[in-house]
């Protein structure tokens, strides 16, 4: 890691203890979005999607404070900078954790519910992007060291199932078009 004292720019840095509030409220909503993916797994199965929508909105939150403390990481006090960037990767690893754990539960219950809301493909298409970016970051030996081979195992069987309930989810825009052919009889 090049910090910014390092690379001899003139910046703000920080120093651990500032980073704590960021680090407690991403290791919170680590906890919350585990808990709304439960929810959301137990509901889609009942065709129930607002648990899913709750479940999105933890991960929205999720990915700000990660941006947040990722974007500082490079102004870390150099003698604290390891550390910082340890404890990241760490609460990275346990989010990745949550997401296939929760990720597989939900998009089981998906295959198996029969029947997808309208609209799920663009809905899916986000997750099937951030599943993209999770394998991708995956390929780092360093940070896939911080995940379980179970994980990644997971988050691929995720990737794969969401793939598979992108392609036959009802798209808006199909459903766009068969009511405007119907309409035109």
């Amino acid at each position: 890691m090049m910090t910014a004292a390092k690379s001899g720019s003139v910046g703000r840095l920080y120093t651990a203890a500032e980073l704590e509030t960021l680090f407690e409220a991403f290791a919170r909503q680590i906890r919350d979005a585990r808990h709304a993916g439960e929810l959301a797994a137990e509901q889609v199965r009942h065709l129930s999607f607002h648990g899913y929508e709750k479940y999105r909105e933890a991960m929205t939150n999720i990915a700000g404070i990660s941006t947040v403390l990722e974007d500082k990481l490079p102004w870390i006090v150099d003698s604290q900078a390891h550390a910082v960037e340890a404890r990241f990767n760490k609460l990275m690893a346990r989010m990745l954790e949550m997401r296939a754990e929760a990720s597989v539960e939900i998009f089981n219950g998906l295959s198996d519910a029969g029947t997808l809301p309208i609209g799920g493909r663009e809905v899916f298409l986000v997750e099937l992007h951030e599943l993209s970016k999770a394998l991708e970051r995956l390929r780092d030996p360093d940070f896939a060291a911080l995940v379980s081979p179970e994980v990644r195992d997971q988050i691929s069987t995720a990737h794969h199932i969401l793939g598979e309930i992108v392609a036959t989810a009802p798209s808006l825009l199909v459903l766009a078009a068969q009511v405007h052919r119907k309409r035109r009889k």
